[in-house]
Order: C-alpha cells, then sequence, then structure tokens
C-alpha cells in the first residue's frame, strides 16, 4: 500500500528472535511514555503467534501493531508509528491489515488516553466511541477511551460474564507502584499498570500487607503507603483450619522462616491462596527462590513482575486456572446418601446468606426420594473431608442445577469448574435443550465459571443452551427457536439466528468454533471448521479422558475428575500437526498389554496450536494436563530443544461406547472415504466424523 512518499510498502509478521523483532522493541521502548511498559519477554511471545506485525517501508520499520486475541475479539496492545513517518497512513494500513486477516472475529478493542494526542486518530481508523474508564494512574487519575471496530458479526460471548486473573501484589511491588514514576528500578512493577491489562487481572493485596507497611519509621510514608493499598480489594482469613494446614504444608516445603519478615511473606503467601490468587507477584530474591516449592505445597504461581507480563498471553487466552492442582489428588466422586446429608449441611449450609437448615435438608432429602429425577453427587478429599456438592434434577425439557457448592481452598476453582461441566454433561447425555443453575448460594468459584461455559443471565437463575449431538446450522438455528431459557438479554441469540441461517460456506470458521464452544455438545459439520483424527498412547489417554482404561484398573485416574475443561497434549512437530480451530477425535494407539486400544474414544475442541523448542513450550504450558518435563523431553527425543508440538484442547466428550478401529473401516469403505492415517495427525471427513461420533455416542442415533 504505497503512498507518495514511500516507493514499497510492506506489512509482514515478525518473528522471534529475528533482527526485525528488535527493531520493533526498540521503537517500542522509544515510545514507552505513551505506550506503556512490555516486556521483551512478552514481545517474543507474541512474535510466535503471528501477533507482532511490522510495517516496513523500503527495508526501514516505520510502525508495528501488536495484537491478542480472546474468544471473538481481538484486542489492540501496542499500534505505534515511527515520529517522522506520522500522518502517513501506516496506522491505518497495520489496522486494516489485521481486519483483512481475522476472518470470523467480531471486531478490534482498543483503549486510549483521552489526555493523549492519539486518542483522536481513532475515528479516521474506523473505531467508534463506546465508552470511557479509569485508567491504572497511581499519582494522577486518568481516563481511558473505549473503542471499537466492528466487523458486522454477532458475538456471542458479548453478555457472558468474564473471568478476571487475581493476582496478590508482595509489599515491595506495591511500594514501587506508589513510587516516583521516574525511578528507573520501579520500571518493572510500572508494567503491571498497562492499560492493555485492565480488563482482565484483578490486582490484590493480603490483609498481612499493613502489618508489614506498619514497620516503615517513617509515619507519612506509612499513613501514604496504607491509604494506597486500601485502594486494592485485601484477602484475608476466614477458615482458620484450612489457614493452619496450608501454613504446615508451606513450613515442610520452604520452612518455617526465622525473622518478622520471613514470617510475613509465609502470611502473604497463604492468605493469597485463601483468596482465589493465581499468581503472587514479588521482587524478593528470596520468595523467587523458593517459587517451585511454594507452588507444589500450595499451588500458587510466585513470578516477578516482568515475568508475570511475558506470561500474561497464555492466561488471557481462557487459562487463567490451573488443571495440574487435580492431577493426581485423590480426590474421589459419588452419590451422596442419608446417611451424608448431616455432614452436608454442616460444611455447605450457606449461613452468610442466610439459607436455613431446613431449606438444604428438604432439597437434599426430596433428591433421595426421586432418585430417577435427580443426581446428587459429593466430592471427598483423601482424609474424607467434603470438598463439594452437585444435585442435579431433571425435567421434560431443562435440567436444573439446584445446589453448587464448593468448600474454601487450593482446589475449590477447578473443583467448580469440573462440577459445573459435569452437570452440563449429565443434561447432554439426557437430551435437555437446556441447563439452569438454580442455586443462590453458590461459591464465588463457581460464579466465575458460568460465562466460560456458556450460561448467561437469565428470568431465573442462569441458564446454558446445549445443542444436542451432530446438527447442520439450520438444525442448530430450529433448536435455538424451540427452546426457551428466558434469557433477560436474548439479543445475542437473535443474532445467532441470523447468522446460522445463513449459508454454511459463508460462515466463517471462528465463528462456527463459537457456536460449539458456547451450545456444547454442538458438532456443526457443514460448516468450514476441519475435523482431525489424533494418535494417542493409551497410558495419556487414561489420565485425560478414556474411563474404560480407567475402570479396567491400568491407571491411577478417577474417571469423573480427569474430565478437566482444558489440557495440552504434546507430540512431536513432524509432521505437521492441526491448525487451530479445529475439532478431533481421539485414537487410542494399540497395546497389547491393554485391553479397550486401538479405538476411537472421544472429542474434543482444539483452541490453541504453539509450536517451538520443548524447554520453551513445555515452561508456557507446564501448568497443563498431566505431562512432566521428562515425558515432553521424550517427545523431542532427548534434545530440550527440539522442536515439538503442543495444543490445548477443551470441551471434551468421551464416549460412551469406544469405537473400534475395524468398526470405522467398515464404516469409512460403506461412505467411500479414507481411513485416517493412524500414526499422525489426519484429516477427517464430516461424512466419517458424524459416522463415528454416533456410533460412539448412540443415543444422538
Amino acid at each position: 500500500m504505497p503512498d507518495k512518499d514511500s516507493t514499497t510498502r510492506k506489512i509482514i509478521p515478525t518473528e522471534p528472535g529475528s533482527e526485525l523483532l528488535r527493531d520493533v522493541m526498540a521503537l517500542g521502548r522509544a515510545n514507552v511514555k505513551t505506550l506503556g511498559f512490555f516486556p521483551e519477554g512478552a514481545f517474543e511471545d507474541y512474535a510466535s503467534r503471528s501477533q507482532v506485525l511490522a510495517c516496513v517501508e523500503d527495508e526501514r520499520l516505520v510502525g508495528y501493531v501488536a495484537f491478542r486475541t480472546r474468544n471473538l475479539t481481538i484486542t489492540l496492545v501496542h499500534l505505534c508509528v515511527a515520529s517522522d513517518r506520522r500522518g502517513r497512513g501506516i496506522a491505518k494500513a497495520l489496522v486494516d491489515y489485521v481486519s483483512e486477516q481475522s476472518l470470523g472475529f467480531a471486531g478490534i478493542l482498543a483503549k486510549c488516553r483521552i489526555d493523549f494526542p492519539a486518542n483522536d486518530i481513532w475515528p479516521r481508523l474506523g473505531f467508534t466511541h463506546r465508552n470511557e474508564v479509569d485508567g491504572r494512574a497511581t499519582r494522577e487519575p486518568t481516563r481511558l477511551g473505549v473503542w471499537w471496530r466492528d466487523f458486522d458479526l454477532p458475538d456471542l460471548f458479548s453478555t457472558a460474564p468474564s473471568e478476571r486473573i487475581i493476582v496478590a501484589l508482595d509489599a515491595n511491588v506495591l511500594i514501587d507502584l506508589h513510587g516516583d514514576p521516574s525511578e528507573p528500578e520501579q520500571e518493572e512493577s510500572k508494567s503491571l499498570l498497562a492499560d492493555w491489562l485492565e480488563d482482565s487481572i484483578e490486582y490484590v493485596v493480603t490483609d498481612e500487607i499493613f502489618t508489614e507497611l506498619a514497620r516503615n519509621s517513617d509515619a507519612a510514608a506509612h499513613r501514604a503507603l496504607r491509604e494506597y493499598a486500601r485502594g486494592f480489594r485485601s484477602l484475608t482469613a476466614t477458615d482458620h483450619d484450612l489457614t493452619r494446614q496450608l501454613h504446615r504444608q508451606l513450613t515442610n516445603a520452604i520452612g518455617p522462616g526465622e525473622s518478622e519478615q520471613d514470617k510475613s511473606d509465609r502470611q502473604h503467601l497463604v492468605l493469597s491462596m485463601l483468596g482465589g490468587a493465581h499468581f503472587f507477584v514479588t521482587r524478593d530474591t528470596n520468595l523467587l527462590d523458593l517459587a517451585s516449592h511454594i507452588e507444589k505445597s500450595i499451588g500458587l504461581v510466585v513470578t516477578r513482575p516482568a515475568d508475570f507480563i511475558a506470561r500474561t498471553h497464555v492466561e488471557l487466552t481462557g487459562q487463567s486456572y490451573a488443571p495440574t492442582r487435580l492431577s493426581g489428588s485423590t480426590l474421589t466422586m459419588r452419590r451422596y446418601a442419608d446417611a451424608d446429608i448431616d455432614d452436608l449441611v454442616q460444611t455447605f449450609q450457606a449461613f452468610a446468606h442466610s439459607e436455613r437448615r431446613s431449606e438444604i435438608v428438604t432439597v437434599l432429602r426430596n433428591a433421595l426420594a426421586q432418585p430417577t429425577q435427580s443426581d446428587g453427587q459429593i466430592v471427598r478429599g483423601q482424609d474424607g473431608s467434603l470438598r463439594g456438592l452437585l444435585l442435579v434434577r431433571f425435567g421434560d425439557e431443562e435440567a436444573r442445577i439446584q445446589l453448587l457448592r464448593t468448600t474454601r481452598g487450593p482446589l475449590s476453582d477447578v473443583l467448580a469448574r469440573h462440577l459445573v461441566w459435569f452437570a452440563v454433561q449429565q443434561a447432554r447425555h439426557g437430551g435437555h435443550g437446556v441447563i439452569r443453575l438454580m442455586d443462590e448460594h453458590i461459591s464465588p468459584a463457581a460464579e466465575g465459571v458460568l460465562g466460560v461455559l456458556g450460561f448467561q443471565p437469565a428470568d431465573e437463575g442462569m441458564a446454558k443452551v446445549n445443542g444436542i449431538g451432530v446438527l447442520s446450522t439450520r438444525d442448530l438455528a430450529d433448536h435455538l427457536r424451540r427452546v426457551d431459557p428466558g434469557f433477560t438479554d436474548p439479543a445475542w441469540m437473535d443474532e445467532a439466528l441470523s447468522a446460522l441461517d445463513r449459508e454454511p460456506s459463508e460462515m466463517p470458521i471462528q465463528f462456527a468454533f463459537a457456536c460449539e464452544r458456547l451450545m456444547w455438545p454442538a458438532k456443526l459439520l457443514d460448516t468450514a471448521l476441519p475435523s482431525y483424527s489424533i494418535p494417542i498412547q493409551p497410558e495419556w489417554a487414561a489420565q485425560l479422558f478414556h474411563a474404560r482404561l480407567v475402570e479396567e484398573s491400568l491407571f491411577g485416574s478417577d474417571p469423573r475428575l480427569m474430565l478437566r475443561l482444558d489440557n495440552v497434549y504434546y507430540r512431536s512437530s513432524i509432521p505437521r500437526g492441526v491448525e487451530e480451530p479445529a475439532r478431533i477425535l481421539w485414537y487410542v494407539k494399540d497395546s497389547r498389554e491393554r485391553p479397550s486400544t486401538r479405538c476411537y474414544a472421544a472429542t474434543s475442541l482444539v483452541e490453541e496450536v504453539v509450536r517451538g523448542p520443548a524447554k520453551e513450550i513445555f515452561s508456557r504450558f507446564r501448568r497443563y494436563g498431566v505431562f512432566k518435563w521428562p515425558d515432553v523431553r521424550n517427545v523431542a527425543k532427548g534434545d530440550p530443544l527440539g522442536p515439538i508440538e503442543a495444543f490445548r484442547f477443551g470441551h471434551t466428550e468421551s464416549f460412551k461406547k469406544p469405537v473400534d478401529l475395524s468398526r470405522v473401516r467398515v464404516l469409512a469403505a460403506q461412505l467411500g472415504v479414507p481411513v485416517p492415517f493412524l500414526q499422525s495427525p489426519s484429516r477427517v471427513s464430516a461424512e466419517l466424523f458424524k459416522a463415528i461420533y454416533r456410533e460412539g455416542v448412540p443415543s444422538d442415533g
């Protein structure tokens, strides 16, 4: 796109480690006062995903754009033009290029301080003003303009609640944030205030911060810091037994500590874990040296500010919880009985919400009296203590979650996700087009899960639409017209219907993928969303989804608890595997020692595919799945820098009846399509996917 002053202009993705990316970083540093601090690791991370685009004129970098994607939204992180090349259409060229390459997304979101001259440019780039919000400045209040460039695509996630990553701040970081922004040693901590993190991160402190600040001998400084700290939500301890338990675990892992500061550090960590924080950000080298022991003992990730920023892109793509907390756990799940009721009431009665004992007892006993119309499940720890409760009642058209409770603790967020997902699967297998959450006293951990899984506010509780089995886009549209979830804002459904009524060939892949996620377990096989066959070793299938292998006592996983929402699978990057977004069929490879192999056992949706050196890829995804470093190193043939491929998958549906390879060959012959290659990822035709799926889930026949 040349202009009068340039004979050549090209926009190209940057490569990690390239000279061009180094030029981009230098241009970003030159404009850090308006762009905000962005670590080199974050640039490398974004570049590895082709999300840093450079504009080059006559071999000179004149501008760049960095962005991230989540659900159907593209969010601009940086849009920067060299100072001597402004006003020449470079910013518009970059934004237009992102738009042209982003078929299937709903639009582009940008935020800019309203007092910056650049705030005036957005209308000329095709954006409209949506809102104004407070910025993160610490000394002088700032306002951000919120701008939106619409792609005229229904955004199915527009009304869904969003999850924010909870990040606890150590005192040294808090002091940095409150300090003089010109101090160079505070720049790393100041990066936490970048406006591009505003929507997705909640910074918190713990009650211990006030004890620690009180040790400051400068009374005026103490008062100022205390007032600043009060601007953050503070985490405290209400469950003293659990507090003591976590302190014991932490002491066993890193020692009791000798000084008052050591004791404060340990109290910070325990309160952060109890309060649901995912990260503890600090510059304390002693804590950072112990980070792996802390994470292993209580599940809290301790990191320094720059490292946290560098990994936020992974966290902002829906990966904000730690499924490894369930890996290897000894939690068990079973139906509750009358003998459990007193214990259930004592553990899960919502005293804080004035729930009466008689109310919860009546609900629990009525469900036991109608076992064919309800399913009540309890989760216990190794010591027999109750951790979770799920009660689902089944009507003619709807499934209703009457009780959804978890105890506070390190596993509460992951367990809440599992219980909600398990309830959705129950509704799906019962053929219920709607599942509704009726419990008014759910835990904060469960609250954060609902939007991610497709629940939206309704006249009664929150509701989710289930598309049952294999459907055409028109079938799904008809299903949406028949069900009545009573959404308080049904506009998104009208938009979805409009999109589904189009010709399937005109539906963007990203939109088809969003439909399958939001209305899982719908499978829209007349769209362009591709399907692949993925071979997997039996031991990993048992850990990830294959219940029958577990039931045959070959492996130690609990078949209920292995159905996590997200997982990561590693394989050799040669030949290339799948490209996201996609759906996959899992083929469990042959094993003479193990029955229930040589079959297709489950299907999942692929959220993300990343390729690169084994050590780097494992570092990015090590908190997901059941794979350990020796397993991943083996995939790379023992070379830590060997190239591998990792894909993050979710929305897994295990087959009721795994489909044997011999049967798949018969189905392929009947349809006149090839049998998928069994040693590496292979494309599967829509017809064969449909046939295999209906054999595996026969109730959809």
